[in-house]
C-alpha cells in the first residue's frame, strides 16, 4: 500500500480542500453527486459527477429558502445581491420592504451589501411587542422595493404596500411609493408587470434577478 516510505514521486497527491468544496457546490448545484473516485496514474485525484438526485436536509418545497442545501442558498443569495446592484445602476431604490421569511432570507444580505433601510411589514396575527410595520430609518423615504421569492396572486405585495401606507397616515404623511417588486428566486414570479388594482393603473415594474 502507498505510504510515508513511497518515493515522493509515486505518491498520490493531496486534495486541495477549497478544490474538493468548489466540485460539491458545482455539483450540487447541477442537481448531482460530487465524489472524489481515484487517482490517475500519476498520482493526480480526479472526479466523478454521478447523474443521481441529491439529498435535501429539509422536506422544503424547493423555492426560495426553504428545501434548499446552505451552499445552493448562498450561492442563489450571491447571484441575487449581485442583479440588484446592476438593478440600482438605473433605479433610484431608497428601501427595501419584505415580509415573512423568504423575503427576510433576502432584504438583509441587500440592505447589507448596499446600505439601505428596510420596512418589515408583519403577517396576520403575528405575535410581538412590536409595531405592525418597523423601519430601520427614521427620515422619509420616497420610494421602496418589495422583495420576495416569488409572485402568485399579488396578495403579498397588496397588503405590504396597504400596511406601509397605514403606518404612515399616523404621522400625517402619505407615505413612500412602491416603485417594483424584486423577485430573487430566477424559478418563479413569471408577471414581467404587476397591477394593484385592476380597476386602477397602479403597475409597478417587476425585477427578475437572473434577467438584470
Amino acid at each position: 500500500m502507498p505510504g510515508k516510505n513511497q518515493p515522493k514521486s509515486q505518491r498520490a497527491k493531496k486534495v486541495p480542500a477549497g478544490l474538493k468544496k468548489a466540485q460539491q457546490i458545482a455539483a450540487r448545484t447541477a442537481g448531482t453527486q460530487y465524489v472524489l473516485n481515484n487517482f490517475g496514474s500519476r498520482g493526480e485525484a480526479y472526479f466523478e459527477v454521478k447523474e443521481t438526485p441529491v439529498k435535501r436536509l429539509t422536506n422544503g418545497t424547493g423555492y426560495g429558502w426553504m428545501g434548499r442545501h446552505p451552499a445552493d442558498l448562498a450561492i442563489l443569495l450571491k447571484e441575487a445581491v449581485a442583479a440588484f446592484g446592476r438593478l440600482r445602476q438605473s433605479v433610484d431604490i431608497q428601501a427595501i420592504a419584505y415580509t415573512g421569511s423568504s423575503g427576510a432570507a433576502i432584504a438583509f444580505p441587500l440592505a447589507i451589501a448596499y446600505e439601505l433601510p428596510v420596512i418589515y411589514v408583519r403577517k396576520p396575527n403575528e405575535e410581538s411587542h412590536g409595531c405592525n410595520v418597523e423601519c430601520n430609518y427614521t427620515e422619509e423615504l420616497e420610494n421602496y422595493v418589495i422583495v420576495d421569492d416569488f409572485i402568485c396572486s399579488g396578495d403579498t405585495a397588496r397588503r405590504i404596500r396597504e400596511k406601509i401606507k397605514e403606518r404612515a397616515k399616523k404621522f400625517s404623511w402619505d407615505g413612500p411609493e412602491c416603485i417594483g417588486i424584486f423577485v430573487f428566486d430566477p424559478q418563479n414570479g413569471d408577471a414581467d408587470r404587476f397591477q394593484f388594482s385592476a380597476d386602477s393603473n397602479d403597475v409597478v415594474d417587476v425585477f427578475k434577478a437572473d434577467r438584470i
